[in-house]
């Protein structure tokens, strides 16, 4: 062989060697069992029941203010329709949660959507979009394009989860971190919420420090539009399929809302005058004590998120009614 393509051969095979070992490592990683118990692998739980509970039907939307924010029985029992939770976790973005929505609604559905404030100021997704995806690989079809840029621009977060996944497969390697309740599967009920048996932790010294600690940054007007926009969207699907939608602000703690209070209204303002939908209530009327959450400022105990539901539950029926 000419000892020039000998060169070749060796160079290309020393460059594509470590990058195949790469390749099939991410594969692998990608495709290993997780524990069945983890927290998004309630998402074909909830697709099952938006496809199965017959309408009419509550179908809450949104992220974890929703899962943890509400109680769908209390909703259920005042309105005297069937209740869907579909809310996750606030890093998956709104378009996702839109889109599954969207995928369900029927005919004499109504819509509440928890909008996290946090969408029309930044981008907040992290490493749990990752574990989302690998669960639901569907999710990748909701993507803007400039979702993509983010995923191109952060691909580190999924290179790194999926090589440390890929290591557990080695003798003697340690097991995955431990994930306590109540973000595991289990601890969501048959509606989607997360029961009110697992919201049951005291405040920790980091939440009480993050109330004031970690303020929204300013209001992000070009996000704001498109959020708007694409909540105009879903309101014009389902004027068209016969289903009502509504905008419910998430409970806040009270001194979240003090220190974020006018760029929380601004939003308010903002989504009263250009969203075609209802607005069931400002964000000031969904403000609650402190003492109400526990782990994150949208994470409400037990008794606050029935309370929650019947503030909610009264707003919806001045506007539906009830059976």
């Amino acid at each position: 062989m000419n000892p020039e393509i000998r060169s070749f051969v060796l160079r290309l095979g020393l460059f594509a060697a470590p990058n195949a070992l790469l390749l099939i490592a991410l594969i692998a990683g990608f495709f290993r069992t997780a524990p069945a118990d983890r927290y998004f692998e309630i998402i074909p739980t909830k697709r099952e029941r938006l496809r199965t509970v017959p309408p009419p039907r509550l179908l809450l939307v949104g992220g974890s203010s929703a899962a943890f924010g509400l109680d769908s029985r209390t909703l259920e029992q005042r309105l005297g329709i069937g209740v869907v939770n579909l809310g996750l976790h606030g890093s998956l973005g709104p378009r996702r949660f839109l889109t599954e929505a969207r995928r369900g609604l029927k005919s004499g559905d109504v819509v509440a959507l928890s909008v996290e404030y946090e969408f029309f100021c930044r981008d907040g997704r992290g490493g749990e979009f990752w574990e989302a995806i690998r669960v639901d690989p569907a999710s990748l079809r909701t993507l803007s394009v400039n979702e993509v840029a983010w995923m191109m621009d952060n691909s580190y977060q999924f290179l790194g989860s999926q090589l440390r996944r890929t290591l557990l497969f080695l003798p003697g390697a340690a097991p995955e971190g431990k994930v306590d309740e109540p973000y595991l599967r289990h601890c969501f009920n048959p509606y989607g919420d997360i029961d009110g048996r697992f919201r049951t932790k005291q405040r920790t010294a980091q939440f009480t420090a993050d109330l004031a600690e970690r303020p929204l940054s300013a209001i992000d007007r070009r996000r704001t539009k498109d959020l708007i926009g694409q909540l105009n969207a879903f309101a014009c699907e389902g004027e068209r399929l016969g289903a009502r939608v509504f905008v419910a602000w998430p409970a806040v703690p009270e001194t979240f809302y003090r220190a974020n209070r006018a760029v929380i209204e601004g939003i308010g303002d903002a989504v009263a005058t250009h969203f075609i939908g209802g607005v069931l209530r400002r964000p000031a009327d969904a403000v609650l004590p402190d003492a109400a959450f526990f782990d994150t400022r949208y994470h409400l105990l037990d008794e606050a998120s029935i309370a929650n539901a019947r503030a909610l539950g009264e707003a919806l029926a001045k506007q539906i009614g009830s059976r």
